[in-house]
């Protein structure tokens, strides 16, 4: 019998404290980016509609066991063979070699750039396009039901990697902070601005006008590759708080949430194994 994939996402151990002094001292505490601890939620909420057992979350550097569940975040370079792949995007920073892959179970990419480098590479992909992250609003909406709808006047999220962006007034989320704290910001907010992709993806999936601030860490590649997904044909990016704040807002994003959840590989679980 083959085993249930492994829900895997990233989630490293880094050093708890930097500089050069950081580095000599032994205290190391997991990433906890919110956005790449997102894929396993929302499996285990379409395995709980399912009547089946939840699954943990495996941290993609702690095991090259296949199959695994590859779905939010740009973690495709992780991918072996044997792997299922719904709503994952390749990482733009990676380079082509560094996909170590052959065939893989692509039930869905983060969008049609990501698609595209699949099939040159042979592997089939379907033309169902999202980010797994826009299913929270329909799947929790119970627990969201309970949630204040404005707190925040502006909410700024950075990526995990760029320093914290300002603005006068503005709250800002530490996007290492508790997941369910790091959306219930974003949703009691009138207007997120944000150089974290699924801090930009949440602020969409909630209904909330949101603006991009161009990333100091991250090329563009996952953000086009999401908003060519989304039914839009480019990504706009601000040099600053102020200019987004300015500027018009984006297309509302266009994605089918049915198509998105039948394409979630449940034939694959059962309630017997992993």
């Amino acid at each position: 019998m083959i085993s249930s994939p492994y829900l895997a996402c990233w989630n490293p151990l880094k050093r708890r404290f930097g500089g050069r002094i950081g580095r000599r001292m032994p205290f190391w505490t997991r990433a906890n980016n919110f956005g790449d601890l997102l894929g396993p939620v929302v499996a285990n909420a379409l395995l709980e509609q399912h009547n089946l057992k939840q699954h943990p979350a495996v941290d993609f550097p702690d095991t090259e066991t296949s199959p695994k569940l590859l779905s939010v975040g740009s973690v495709l370079h992780f991918a072996r063979d044997g792997d299922v792949v719904w709503g994952a995007g390749r990482n733009g920073k990676i380079a082509e070699q560094q996909h170590r892959f052959s065939d893989l179970d692509v039930r869905m990419t983060r969008g049609p750039k990501t698609r595209n480098f699949l099939r040159s590479r042979g592997i089939a992909v379907p033309e169902i396009y999202g980010d797994p992250a826009l299913l929270v609003p329909t799947l929790f909406k119970d627990t969201i039901a309970t949630w204040p709808k404005r707190r925040h006047t502006i909410t700024l999220v950075p990526n995990l990697n760029d320093p914290p962006l300002q603005h006068p007034g503005a709250y800002v989320v530490n996007p290492r902070s508790e997941l369910w704290s790091v959306l219930q910001a974003i949703y009691s907010s009138e207007i997120i601005v944000s150089s974290s992709l699924h801090g930009f993806i949440m602020a969409e999936a909630f209904n909330r006008p949101a603006r991009l601030v161009a990333s100091g860490s991250e090329p563009p590649f996952k953000y086009e590759d999401y908003f060519l997904g989304t039914g839009r044909n480019e990504a706009v990016f601000h040099g600053s708080v102020q200019e987004a704040l300015s500027a018009p807002d984006h297309p509302p994003a266009v994605f089918d949430s049915t198509a998105m959840i039948n394409a979630f590989p449940v034939d694959l679980f059962s309630n017997t194994d992993v």
